[in-house]
């Protein structure tokens, strides 16, 4: 298997990043806030849903998805022992933007407008790549959960049902692993 993979997660989120990036004519193109959390929140839902339907081959999802080796237990147990600190910070959020800007608000100084602050595009992936591995964690794990929260934030927005929001993950994740690593596409495409 191919050490250098960057991974879908990182991968797309780099892109999506310079995409929606403020590029201003002195200084570090950037992303508002608000922006960072709801492309935040897009990741941590394509990450649990992905993590949920793969959840039987994680030696290939994992790799294919985040970019990582296996850790020296199971991915399994990598899971268990991140998500449990994702549930404990879950407090009353019920979307998947409630969580990510419930932490973000959490991390911020008080008494500053966090919706004008300016995140620079390499911390906007940093975000995003962990909001995937969350998401990922919660849907190999908690899989009710994620679906609970899908199900609320559908109800707050107007989404597209879980099944077809699957299926698009998954056939623009399939399409990456197929080129960019296809040692891990033929065990994921089975």
């Amino acid at each position: 298997m191919s050490n250098n993979i960057v991974g879908y997660s990182r991968f797309l989120a780099t892109i999506q990043s310079k995409e929606i990036s403020t590029k201003p004519f002195f200084g570090q193109p950037y992303i508002k806030l608000d922006q960072c959390i709801a492309l935040s929140a897009t990741y941590l839902q394509m990450g649990g849903i992905l993590g949920s339907k793969h959840s039987d081959n994680l030696d290939s999802f994992i790799p294919a998805f985040l970019g990582i080796q296996k850790p020296k237990d199971s991915f399994r147990e990598f899971f268990l022992r991140n998500v449990e600190t994702s549930m404990d910070n879950m407090g009353i959020a019920a979307g998947f933007i409630d969580f990510v800007g419930e932490n973000i608000v959490k991390s911020q100084d008080n008494g500053c407008n966090i919706y004008t602050k300016k995140i620079p595009i390499n911390t906007m992936i940093g975000m995003a790549y962990q909001c995937a591995e969350e998401g990922a964690g919660l849907g190999v794990i908690y899989p009710e959960v994620l679906r609970d929260m899908y199900d609320y934030s559908s109800q707050r927005e107007a989404r597209l049902s879980y099944e077809i929001m699957e299926n698009g993950y998954t056939q623009d994740f399939m399409r990456y692993c197929k080129e960019c690593c296809p040692e891990l596409y033929v065990n994921l495409n089975t």
